[in-house]
């Protein structure tokens, strides 16, 4: 019978091999606006790397020894980091979505969103992994 963990292994890798070809299938398409479709690129391939990363995670998390704990360590990093690009990514591509071209408080209004947005990212991780490691070296 198959176990709890495979199976989540399985859909994790299963969702990754989907982003993927979302990500290729967006790639070859010409429906969408030039820049509207690089970040939905991206935001599927960053997709496809978060859920690769966790199911590395899920698979090294019973894995004995040293290269056990540092492919748990680097998945989980990437895993809490990607999450943050994706959404990242999905905050750029509706400021595309929503301002239209043209007006000029409207474009500076977008920057001044998109750079808040990357700073609060930013300073999120920064912070997690500033208490993750004092937590572990006090």
């Amino acid at each position: 019978m198959l176990d709890e963990k495979v199976l989540q292994v399985a859909i994790l890798i299963w969702g990754c091999v989907f982003c993927a070809i979302a990500a290729i299938c967006i790639f070859l398409s010409s429906n969408y606006d030039r820049e509207k479709r690089r970040y939905l690129i991206l935001m599927e391939s960053f997709a496809s790397m978060l859920l690769l990363m966790d199911a590395m995670a899920h698979i090294f998390s019973g894995y004995p020894r040293v290269p056990g704990s540092v492919m748990v360590r680097i998945s989980s990093f990437l895993v809490f980091l990607l999450s943050d690009v994706v959404l990242l990514c999905f905050h750029i591509y509706v400021c595309l979505s929503v301002f239209e071209e043209g007006a000029e408080n409207i474009k500076k209004s977008k920057s001044r969103i998109c750079y808040c947005c990357r700073r609060g990212c930013f300073c999120g991780d920064l912070a997690v992994y500033s208490l993750v490691l004092l937590h572990r070296c006090g």
